[in-house]
């Protein structure tokens, strides 16, 4: 009798057969086919038949299993499984198809993935996460970010930089919503240059500085070649100039940002633009424009939360 082990279960050819015929959801007779009867692969499934080698190598393609795999003692089932399932997320992940792949392991409840198909989930739940920033979903952003993390801790790969970035993006999502501890980037460790959120992580502490008393290092800070998005410099120039009592200048510099290339505008930056301008007409007792940057800020945090 052929053994092989499943889930700890010891399985004979037929075992094998039925195993994976049931698997891919296949009945006797469309696998039989027209090559043996439904009769004879029912007798070979409970054992009180052999199939010849020919039957055997038949099922065998039928099933799309490797050659040879049912004979041998070797193989074991749920190895094979692993297998299969490591090649189909490596070209789901080699595609970008990053959301399928999460998805397809989302389905298996309470499975156990190895360190390189963790390895993988941390990623893509990254990518995933910094796709929902750019667009402006914090809500799901969150999400990610904190499956990253949670797959980076079941892996013995090297996942610092996974995990730095998810924990970058995080912080972020602190700085609009108060909803995480944690300290910004200490800026002396070069690991985080070339991190894809940098500058805006640069911004976000530019803005913190001028809200803790440091305008003038800010204002320093933002002459650094990292910041590649000249509306974050112009925000922080606008800021400035209100923590200097210049409200005037500072609406005329969110103006001209406002004029500039939508591409440069993210959620997060109009959000606080809008915030700015609000103020600004407040404290000028100029009330329509308030309700106009008040209902734009509504609007986009809306966006932000993931408010359906």
């Amino acid at each position: 009798m052929i053994e092989n082990k499943v889930f700890g279960v010891i399985m004979n050819l037929g075992e094998k057969i039925k195993y994976f015929r049931t698997k891919q959801g296949l009945t006797q007779s469309q696998l039989a086919g027209t090559f043996i009867t439904r009769n004879m692969l029912s007798k070979i499934e409970n054992g009180s038949a052999s199939p010849s080698l020919a039957t055997i190598e038949y099922i065998t393609e039928r099933l799309s299993l490797p050659h040879g795999f049912l004979i041998s003692g070797k193989d074991d089932a749920h190895q094979y499984e692993n297998a299969q399932m490591l090649e189909l997320l490596k070209n789901m992940y080699a595609n970008g198809e990053y959301e399928q792949l999460v998805h397809k392991c989302e389905k298996d409840e309470g499975a156990v993935y190895s360190d390189e198909i963790s390895c993988m989930l941390a990623d893509c739940y990254l990518k995933l996460g910094i796709e929902k920033y750019r667009y402006g979903d914090m809500t799901s952003a969150e999400k990610h970010f904190c499956a990253c993390i949670s797959r980076c801790d079941k892996t013995v790969y090297n996942t610092d930089n996974l995990r730095k970035n998810a924990k970058l993006y995080m912080n972020l999502i602190n700085f609009y919503f108060g909803k995480y501890a944690g300290d910004f980037a200490d800026f002396s460790d070069d690991s985080f240059f070339g991190n894809d959120c940098l500058c805006e992580y640069l911004y976000v502490y530019c803005l913190k500085l001028i809200e803790s008393g440091g305008a003038e290092y800010a204002l320093s800070a933002s002459e650094l070649p990292l910041f590649s998005n000249e509306s974050y410099v112009m925000h922080i120039h606008a800021r400035y100039e209100m923590s200097r009592g210049n409200t005037q200048s500072a609406k005329e510099i969110m103006s001209e940002l406002l004029k500039r290339d939508p591409e440069e505008h993210t959620c997060q930056l109009l959000y606080n633009v809008y915030s700015d301008l609000e103020a600004i007409c407040r404290s000028g007792e100029d009330y329509k424009n308030a309700y106009k940057y008040a209902t734009l800020k509504g609007e986009l945090y809306s966006v932000l939360i993931g408010a359906q």
